[in-house]
């Protein structure tokens, strides 16, 4: 079966490869390959961030063909003239690597990769289940914006269960945090295992098993990442809250500086909402773009009533506040749910209905 347009197109070293256009080039320039070369480049581009043995790459260039080194040399050469010496990477009795596009600087979002997970079962056939799951893991972090989360070419290049492959996922394709997990379906039930990982020091931060009877399956599927994102969401900003909190705030980022607002925010006692506020409006003046800044602002004003009814004046700088980070963060569930609140407070019942079910409709699972 052909995989989607996404699954197609490849990013690196400036060029892109569109395999379903049989294309590559960079800034609409074309660049061309004689056609080992070009299947070389293919192969390597759908395992990119992935050491490929030289036994695989020759059996998948030259099937059934008896060649030597010397042609796969050659044509590994033929690529680097083309696309750069540092775009593939030579790995020492491995084989070789294709670099992908560079990640974002670090101090940002945190950067997620959910590995392909692993079929612990004894049925090929319920591979699809597997990925699946992984996928829908992928999509649902991606709806809360507050974390990047790669896409499933880049992770599912790596497995799930390979320890020594966490430095190697940091190194190639930048990811902060690792997720794996292994999918094993039983005669009437499904158990699903997954990790949260710290690329940077390959400790695991969390971990946890969920397992739901065999009985329409894509409500088990459903109903066991429903339990795992949220979950996941919460354990990478509280690592990233650790994070920023052993740093000066005068070198934090707009994200980090926007969760040691919200920390504060959530704090129960609530008594330095001024300080979180504070928090929010230093990320506003790192990052003019940043949408939860605006929202959790919004909030802070809110909250800051000595729990009493807020004045017009300040649910009205509240609401402003919160349309901002709507209008620079439409699809954010978190900025609609909070300008619900606000209009709840200004008892404008039907606004706060409607922004309220947006964001059940672009997050459902996100437990605030």
């Amino acid at each position: 079966m052909a995989g989607s347009a996404t699954d197609q197109v490849f990013q690196f070293g400036g060029f892109t490869l569109d395999l379903g256009k049989g294309t590559l080039g960079r800034a609409e320039q074309p660049a061309f390959l004689r056609p080992k070369a070009y299947a070389l480049l293919t192969h390597l581009a759908r395992h990119i961030g992935r050491v490929v043995p030289k036994s695989e790459l020759m059996d998948a260039v030259w099937p059934g063909v008896f060649v030597t080194e010397d042609s796969l040399t050659q044509s590994i050469r033929e690529i680097r003239k083309v696309l750069g010496e540092e775009t593939i990477r030579t790995v020492s009795k491995r084989g070789y690597m294709l670099i992908p596009e560079p990640v974002p600087e670090p101090g940002a979002q945190p950067i997620v990769a959910v590995l392909r997970f692993r079929n612990d079962g004894a049925d090929p056939a319920d591979e699809a289940i597997v990925d699946g799951i992984a996928e829908d893991i992928i999509n649902g972090l991606a709806r809360f914006g507050t974390l990047t989360v790669l896409a499933r070419n880049s992770s599912f290049s790596f497995a799930s269960y390979s320890p020594g492959e966490w430095p190697v996922v940091r190194s190639c394709i930048g990811a902060d945090y690792v997720v794996e997990g292994s999918v094993r379906r039983q005669a009437d039930s499904i158990v699903c295992a997954v990790n949260l990982i710290d690329a940077a020091s390959a400790s695991q931060l969390w971990g946890d098993r969920y397992q739901a009877d065999y009985a329409g399956l894509s409500a088990i599927q459903q109903e066991i990442v429903e339990k795992i994102v949220g979950r996941l969401v919460v354990r990478v900003n509280n690592a990233g809250l650790q994070r920023a909190s052993r740093q000066p705030v005068a070198s934090l980022a707009a994200h980090e500086l926007v969760l040691r607002g919200v920390a504060l925010l959530r704090d129960p006692a609530q008594s330095e909402l001024k300080e979180a506020a504070a928090f929010f409006e230093a990320a506003i003046v790192r990052d003019p773009a940043h949408g939860l800044a605006y929202t959790y602002l919004a909030l802070s004003h809110v909250l800051n009533s000595e729990f009493g009814p807020s004045s017009d004046a300040v649910l009205t700088k509240a609401r402003d506040l919160a349309d901002r980070g709507i209008a620079l963060s439409p699809d954010q569930a978190t900025a609609h749910r909070i300008q619900s609140l606000v209009r709840l407070n200004m008892r404008d019942h039907e606004a706060a209905e409607h922004h309220l079910r947006i964001a059940l409709e672009l997050n459902p699972g996100d437990a605030d």
